[in-house]
């Protein structure tokens, strides 16, 4: 699409629901989530070279988001159970939370050094919590009976 808004064109047609589009700061690659044989599948798709890469996960693949360069990051979640995986460039996960509990709307920080997620450790009441990569811990910044969704990290320094 040209900025003025011309020749809009559709970038990816697909037949199956696809959910939570993230895309790479430093290079042409899509990352989302599709319904593909009765489960979320992470998809990571170069529209600039036609390339499409399936991960091949033993469950559900829900919001996967960039962070820092070529860090990609989302929810797993098996049987039942919920936890924060890393995605390697060999296309191997390493699992950073181990709690199980329901977890949604990840977002990283623009360096890749922090995650945030919505997480459910009351029935019904869900709270913002940031994971520390660096010091591999997890703080909870919510606490309220109200319903913190969707956190975001601001992409510059704000004063």
């Amino acid at each position: 699409m040209n900025l003025d808004g011309s020749r809009q064109r559709e970038l990816l047609v697909r037949d199956a629901p696809l959910g939570w589009l993230s895309a790479s700061r430093y290079t042409e690659t899509l990352a989302f989530s599709e319904f593909r044989e009765g489960q979320w599948k992470l998809v990571l798709w170069n529209p600039l070279e036609g390339r499409e890469d399936v991960l091949n996960f033993p469950g559900n693949v829900l919001y996967p988001t960039f962070g820092g360069r070529e860090r990609l990051f989302f929810i797993g979640e098996q049987e039942g159970k919920y936890d924060v995986y890393e995605l390697s460039p060999q296309k191997s996960w390493t699992r950073l939370t181990n709690d199980g509990l329901p977890k949604a709307y990840l977002a990283a920080t623009p360096d890749g050094q922090k995650l945030a997620f919505c997480v459910e450790k009351d029935p019904g009441n869900w709270d913002v919590a940031v994971l520390d990569l660096v010091q591999r811990r997890t703080v909870r910044l919510t606490a309220s009976w109200a319903r913190e969704q969707s956190p975001v990290f601001a992409p510059l320094p704000m004063y």
